[in-house]
């Protein structure tokens, strides 16, 4: 369930008998998480699905990043 706030967001899993607003498996959770893709980007990849209309866009918001993952060492 997404809460996308005034000025800071917030998601949880939906509880028992509420709606799910988007499905995703941990590993795009993950990928979202780290940042640099955003949900929706992985959705037209199928591998994000929007449940509910608006969901998407707001996931977008609530789980953006200030900047992109960057790692300086080269391996």
């Amino acid at each position: 369930v997404l809460d996308p706030g005034r000025q800071s967001g917030a998601c949880r899993r939906a509880a028992g008998g509420e709606r799910a607003q988007l499905r995703l498996g941990s590993a795009e959770l993950a990928t979202v998480y780290l940042g640099g893709v955003a949900p929706s980007v992985l959705a037209r990849a199928g591998r994000v699905h929007e449940l509910q209309p608006g969901a998407l866009a707001a996931a977008d918001r609530v789980l953006a990043g200030p900047m992109a993952p960057y790692c300086s060492l080269f391996f």
